[in-house]
């Protein structure tokens, strides 16, 4: 029950919460309690649940070509285009930019 409403506010919030302790603190459990639970239970710390939920919405944003980089960036509650940059490319292995110029093109 924890894990799943730790998943529903994920789905509500990561737009522009990234941070575990946002989420524990909603659910009334240490960040760390938070973390051996959804490890235990899923193999997945809350930060990969998070970073997975924001890299979704950060690529469904990225094929919304009227959006620019820094749009998605803001909306996506980054501090700036670099940390968007980083966070994305780790994520996926692909600029925001590459990724965008990519799902452009024809396959």
């Amino acid at each position: 029950s924890i894990i799943r409403e730790f998943l529903k506010l994920v789905e509500e919030h990561a737009m522009d919460q990234h941070n575990p302790s946002f989420y524990s603190d909603k659910l009334c459990i240490s960040t760390q309690y938070l973390s051996i639970i959804l490890k235990e239970v899923t193999g997945h710390t809350a930060n990969y649940w998070i970073s997975k939920k924001i890299t979704a919405q950060a690529r469904v944003l990225l094929r919304t070509p009227n959006l620019t980089i820094k749009e998605i960036t803001d909306k996506l509650h980054f501090a700036d285009q670099s940390s968007f940059g980083k966070f994305f490319k780790k994520q996926t292995g692909l600029s925001p930019k590459k990724y965008r110029e990519d799902f452009a093109s024809p396959r």
